[in-house]
């Protein structure tokens, strides 16, 4: 997401990026499906937060690379700090970025029969009801996807949803005397 990393109009994160992701987990290699994933989890992440937060350039350098919220892993906790998700879903975020590092970083090609990315995402954890709808185990990187979907989808709703607060309360500052 690197430096010019800004929140999206929450109204514009599923209709316009639901056929990106649709393509990014269909069509695409393992590296891009893992990292085009995690990069719309990441902005849907970062526009909940934002539609938080007054808007303006001060709340814009928080998560500007090394910023208080410059990565990944800072705003899902904030997220999860400010009760916007919940342990599970804060958990499997986690581990989406924890994924997208494996592949970002490896040296080697990577995809989801490496042994630790089959690892992390077992890890994943699904809504019981649909760990319940499946007769087989999910592969990883059906595994990866279904969580990533489901986060992307929630988080997108949460954000449109968030009504930000645009004035401090109404409290004045006594006269100085």
């Amino acid at each position: 997401m690197g430096r010019g990393r800004k929140a999206i109009p929450a109204s514009e994160l599923l209709p316009k990026y639901a056929a990106h992701w649709n393509k990014a987990i269909t069509g695409e290699s393992p590296l891009a499906c893992v990292l085009i994933a995690t990069a719309l989890v990441e902005n849907a992440t970062i526009t909940l937060l934002h539609s938080l937060l007054r808007e303006g350039e001060t709340s814009d350098k928080l998560f500007k690379q090394g910023g208080i919220l410059g990565d990944f892993f800072k705003c899902t906790n904030m997220a999860y700090s400010l009760c916007l998700i919940s342990k599970p879903m804060e958990q499997n975020l986690e581990k989406i970025g924890e994924i997208r590092n494996i592949f970002a970083h490896s040296p080697e090609e990577v995809d989801f029969s490496n042994a630790e990315v089959e690892k992390m995402c077992s890890g994943l954890e699904l809504p019981p009801s649909v760990e319940a709808a499946s007769s087989k185990p999910y592969t990883a990187r059906d595994r990866f996807c279904l969580v990533g979907g489901f986060c992307f989808a929630r988080i997108s709703f949460m954000a449109a949803a968030t009504n930000r607060l645009t004035e401090p309360a109404n409290i004045d500052w006594p006269a100085r005397q």
